[in-house]
């Protein structure tokens, strides 16, 4: 690469995995000046195209992330999105039942009483509402909706994200975010190692 180019990174999907990954880029390797440029493409025609889930279970690491990655305007605002238990009834303990209701697993989780807690605790966790969550991630950012990769080619240097609409984008570091049947998955990592040996310098 050209010392006066800036690479740009592709992220094909726009989950909560590429969301937190776009956010991260932009919060802690473009802090100090644009060292990458960054889009990002989901297959859905908008956010409310399909039903996200109800809810993610998320842990102390979970919510490390959260907060490592997300701009901080946005991380004052996950108890929006993750809502600690309001009554002594209410409960973050995982258990797992059969369909005779025979308890399978439990695992126990600690109380917490503010939301940030969280991270300093191995053995605690909270739900987020799915959507909610998502909804947040996406403030800030400029979505290309309607993009189903299918594919891609490698020319040289550069990369090329192949769309099911016929079009394509060019790139440095095209990664996949879209799912476990994703055309791009981890079949040539060394595509985006230079992306991870950046991140690598940050832990």
């Amino acid at each position: 690469m050209q010392n006066n180019h800036i690479p740009t990174i592709i992220i094909i999907g726009a989950g909560p995995g590429g969301l937190l990954l776009y956010h991260g880029i932009q919060k802690r390797l473009n802090k100090n000046g644009e060292k990458f440029n960054v889009k990002i493409f989901e297959r859905d025609t908008g956010p409310r195209d399909r039903w996200q889930g109800f809810s993610v279970f998320i842990n102390s690491h979970g919510m490390r992330s959260l907060m490592s990655c997300l701009p901080e305007s946005l991380v004052t605002r996950l108890p929006e999105v993750i809502p600690i238990p309001i009554s002594e009834k209410e409960s973050r303990e995982i258990l797992l039942i059969d369909d005779k209701g025979t308890e399978l697993l439990r695992v126990d989780s600690a109380k917490v009483n503010y939301l940030f807690e969280l991270a300093n605790l191995s053995n605690s966790n909270a739900y987020a509402f799915r959507d909610r969550l998502r909804d947040l991630m996406l403030e800030g950012v400029n979505i290309q909706w309607g993009k189903k990769c299918i594919g891609y080619d490698e020319v040289n240097d550069e990369v090329w994200a192949i769309f099911e609409d016929g079009t394509r984008e060019r790139g440095d570091i095209l990664i996949g975010c879209d799912g476990i049947h994703s055309p791009i998955g981890n079949k040539d990592y060394h595509i985006y190692e230079y992306l991870i040996m950046e991140l690598h310098k940050l832990s």
